[in-house]
């Protein structure tokens, strides 16, 4: 089984203009920026990569093949090419890995999305089974990191999702707007070894539920 994994962002960002979906008129563009600890003031690109190496090696120790569409902080990933890279490999899911940012600073939790009207999303699955897997990968999270706030979500928001040929998630971590999350996700090993399981589990789930493991 082949997993990639996406870490959101980069250090500089290039701005650009792409469809949406594949063969849609409607375009997306570039939005600079990223979310930033409230507290530790880290930045979501650096948080996410070092979640998403812990990731890598925890799919690898579980004899998983693993692609990464960045391994450096210093690097440029366009929208389309973070689904072209697992696309082109093959894999079998995409994790696409990112924290959160509101300005309720109360607000907390794991948050899943996934693609809804895209051609390659309908021909990867139903909405039913993208539902039920969505649901399926956001439990394990939670269940692992005992985070019991949160929610998943199909839509066609996501570039990187509605060009993949395979399951996508796109996986919030946590806010970073939020005190308490932002102290766990960006500095707590215990609390990032938890998230780390939740999704091994989760992924384990899905392949079981795909037919690639019994």
């Amino acid at each position: 089984m082949t997993v990639c994994i996406d870490p959101g962002h980069q250090r500089e960002t290039q701005i650009e203009t792409v469809p949406t979906m594949p063969g849609g008129s409607e375009k997306t563009k570039t939005t600079p920026g990223m979310a930033q600890g409230v507290v530790t003031r880290r930045m979501e690109s650096i948080v996410v990569l070092e979640i998403s190496q812990l990731l890598r090696n925890a799919l690898l120790a579980e004899g998983a093949d693993v692609i990464m569409t960045r391994e450096v902080q210093d690097t440029f990933v366009g929208m389309v090419e973070r689904a072209d890279i697992p696309n082109k490999a093959k894999a079998d899911f995409v994790l696409r890995i990112h924290c959160n940012y509101t300005d309720n600073e109360k607000t907390q939790g794991i948050e899943v999305f996934c693609p809804k009207s895209s051609s390659y999303a309908k021909a990867v699955a139903s909405e039913k089974a993208y539902t039920h897997m969505a649901g399926t990968l956001l439990k394990a999270m939670q269940t692992a990191t005992g985070q019991s706030k949160g929610k998943f979500q199909l839509n066609n928001k996501y570039v990187g999702n509605n060009y993949s040929k395979m399951p996508s998630f796109l996986v919030e971590l946590g806010f970073l707007s939020n005190y308490k999350e932002d102290l766990l996700v960006s500095l707590s090993p215990q609390y990032r070894a938890k998230l780390v399981n939740g999704m091994v589990e989760g992924v384990y789930q899905l392949a079981v539920y795909r037919g690639l493991v019994h």
